[in-house]
């Protein structure tokens, strides 16, 4: 027996680089949202689709990279995208990012932007994350309690003190990783 799958174009090339670190966080505009990540590359432009649907990423944001360098520690291409034209109101999106030559990341879903003056918004508050079980099981019960929220999201509030680096750049990319498996679908934002 023969089986035979079409694959959307973006989902053929396998993936050179690992692309991690996702962070969404909502801009100025309430139809934008902001992607940032990190990847394991040279290359300085990736490019994040979107779209209503995960078979519907018809849009397309150019997302720009760079590194930074402390000690001897050289960070991973750290890219960032605006995603524009989003419908506020908590509406579903889908995006993935990369490119066409090292592949894409799979495909992720947000929140649009609860919409600006609305009321009964809830806010996901946190401080002091770090890198713990205990980190890793507050983001899972946020996760938890944003899958069963019947109203608006607002997204995560961080109120500060993210991963205890100390000066040790490592802690920043396993804090990124640590910190994406919520902030992958749900913005956030720190004060």
């Amino acid at each position: 027996m023969l089986l035979f799958a079409t694959l959307p174009v973006h989902a053929l090339v396998a993936s050179a680089a690992v692309w991690e670190q996702f962070s969404l966080n909502y801009n100025t505009s309430a139809s934008e949202m902001v992607v940032s990540f990190a990847a394991s590359t040279t290359a300085s432009t990736a490019e994040c689709l979107y779209g209503p649907a995960m078979d519907q990423l018809s849009s397309s944001a150019t997302a720009t990279g760079s590194t930074y360098s402390m000690g001897s520690y050289l960070s991973p291409m750290l890219f960032k995208a605006r995603l524009t034209g989003l419908t506020p109101g908590n509406k579903a999106y889908y995006y993935q990012c990369g490119t066409k030559e090292l592949g894409y990341s799979s495909v992720q879903s947000f929140k649009s932007h609860p919409g600006v003056g609305k009321s009964d918004v809830t806010f996901h508050l946190f401080g002091d994350l770090g890198q713990t079980a205990n980190s890793n099981s507050t983001l899972a019960e946020l996760i938890a309690y944003e899958s069963t929220l019947d109203g608006l999201s607002g997204g995560i509030i961080s109120m500060g003190d993210l991963s205890y680096a100390n000066g040790d750049e490592p802690l920043w990319d396993t804090f990124g990783r640590l910190r994406e498996m919520a902030t992958k679908n749900i913005p956030m934002m720190t004060t």
